[in-house]
């Protein structure tokens, strides 16, 4: 058996602890997502919404980049260093994350009154306060999780961790239920009180980990210098603060101060939707199997040949996946949501696929800022996302405008667009990287002739029985005309059916 952590065995134990935990996990998230929308008021879901927002929002101004160093580094640290020097890095890369973590929990005590003064959420300063003390706890956990840990390929530590939090979450709202005391201060401290255990138990999970290591340092191997690590990581962490200013966390405290309560609360209930439709497609989902992997093998002998032959593929994977999704939300979007919701936001139209429409190229945003980082083109993602800076005010006038909810959807595609065409014409230009723009446009083209097909063959319904057959026919007439435009080359059909040890990819 290989040594290597990163070798074609560890990734693919990685994938089965992933896979096996990620479905629990995935439906312990649903139950709480469905449960919470209809325990809560439509105003404190709304409330609980825009705290949930701007978390998020705080949570990657913290980063400060430590997530990408631990990307490109991580890796490189656990195949060459010492036992004891990559137990400091990783001490070290904590408590960078906790310093900054706990500097902004201070700031953000100090003007709270006036941040939900603003908001207009002054009724819910207990809560509010309760959320800084999970920007701190869960802000460690989350780096822990989806970071340090995923970098090191602990995924059945990962799993277990992020089920534990669900489970303990999910039992807390349960024992509140029964209590008849369910309002949003005594959900957010059941959350808190998940965020602790969760947290406790990865550090004791890694703590285990890195003292079973039993590795010494290479001989030919150089510490990479901590002016070069911080220069790459402010790079990526500058690109994503410039376009968090325009991500849809923003535009979530952007409609509750300018469109109010509801329309904020249908915009949260649509987010959750699409960001658990995007954490599941293949590009998010494996990302933490498959960018350590991407790092290793570029660095290794494969080179930019291969780093663009596993972007494009897997790029190409997560498209398959999605495009029956968008196919069917185009049918009984509308009718989804409704059903999803208990019934309590109806006539939302097409704000659902136009929502999942946009996954079209942010599925592809962590592939191509992984192609900048280990080609030495960082820098193109500051370009990308200081240019789509511009569809923060266009957001902000589309509202004013009377588009509503289309508003921050517009933004979205236009701020995707904008991203992904500097990186990937910056990237080729410098490199021998190519995108597969081919495939792309064929594996569209299959959507919409799935689309046409399916609106001849359904009729009108909004039962879960119409839902479901729906979905049937939306996967199925998307897979006879892939099959037929066939968006795959030779060698990526080939590629796929060896790693699934079956001639059954034909597309």
């Amino acid at each position: 058996m290989s040594d290597n952590p990163y070798s074609g065995s560890a990734i693919k134990r990685g994938a089965g602890h992933f896979i096996v935990g990620k479905g629990l996990s995935a439906l312990l998230t649903f139950v709480l997502l469905l449960w919470l929308v209809r325990l809560l008021s439509v105003t404190e879901y709304a409330a609980y919404i825009t705290l949930l927002a701007a978390l998020d929002v705080t949570l990657i101004f913290a980063n400060v980049g430590l997530p990408w160093m631990d990307a490109r580094y991580l890796p490189e640290f656990r195949l060459h260093a010492s036992k004891a020097m990559l137990s400091r890095f990783v001490a070290q890369l904590i408590q960078y994350q906790l310093g900054v973590l706990l500097l902004l929990a201070v700031s953000g005590w100090g003007c709270l009154d006036w941040i939900l003064a603003k908001l207009e959420m002054a009724a819910y300063v207990q809560a509010a306060q309760l959320y800084i003390f999970i920007l701190v706890v869960d802000g460690i956990g989350r780096r822990l999780r989806e970071s340090i840990l995923t970098n090191l390929l602990l995924q059945k530590l990962i799993q277990i961790n992020q089920t534990i939090r669900s489970v303990v979450f999910l039992g807390g709202l349960v024992v509140l239920y029964y209590l008849g005391e369910i309002n949003l201060t005594y959900v957010v401290a059941a959350e808190l009180v998940a965020s602790i255990v969760s947290v406790l138990h990865a550090l004791i999970g890694l703590w285990w980990h890195l003292k079973g290591i039993d590795t010494l340092e290479k001989p030919d191997w150089k510490i990479p210098k901590w002016s070069v690590m911080w220069r790459m990581a402010l790079n990526m962490y500058f690109s994503e603060i410039i376009t968090q200013v325009y991500g849809v966390q923003v535009f979530t405290l952007v409609i509750r101060y300018t469109l109010g309560e509801e329309p904020t609360a249908v915009f949260g209930f649509l987010r959750n939707l699409y960001g658990q439709t995007r954490n599941y497609l293949p590009a998010t989902l494996l990302f933490g199997l498959i960018r350590p992997k991407l790092v290793a093998s570029y660095v290794g002998d494969g080179g930019i040949a291969e780093l663009t032959r596993n972007a494009n593929m897997v790029g190409k994977i997560s498209l398959f996946i999605l495009m029956p999704l968008l196919v069917f939300s185009w049918l009984a979007g509308e009718e989804l949501v409704a059903l999803l919701s208990g019934g309590k936001f109806l006539h939302t139209g097409y704000y659902f696929p136009g929502f999942l429409s946009s996954l079209i190229l942010l599925s592809q945003r962590q592939i191509l800022e992984t192609v900048a980082m280990v080609t030495g083109n960082s820098h193109l993602c500051n370009y990308g996302g200081l240019l789509g800076i511009v569809t923060l005010p266009m957001a902000y006038l589309l509202i004013e405008w009377g588009f509503q909810l289309w508003a921050p959807i517009i933004a979205l595609w236009v701020g995707s667009i904008l991203y992904c065409s500097i990186i990937v014409r910056g990237i080729e230009r410098k490199t021998a990287y190519h995108a597969d723009l081919s495939g792309y446009y064929k594996m569209l083209l299959a959507a919409l002739l799935a689309y046409l097909a399916s609106q001849m063959m359904i009729v009108t319904g909004q039962s879960w029985i119409w839902i479901i057959l729906l979905a049937i026919v939306a996967c199925c007439t998307f897979l006879l005309t892939a099959a037929i435009i066939k968006p795959f080359s030779d060698a990526e059909r080939l590629r796929i059916n060896q790693l699934i040890k079956r001639n059954l990819f034909v597309w």
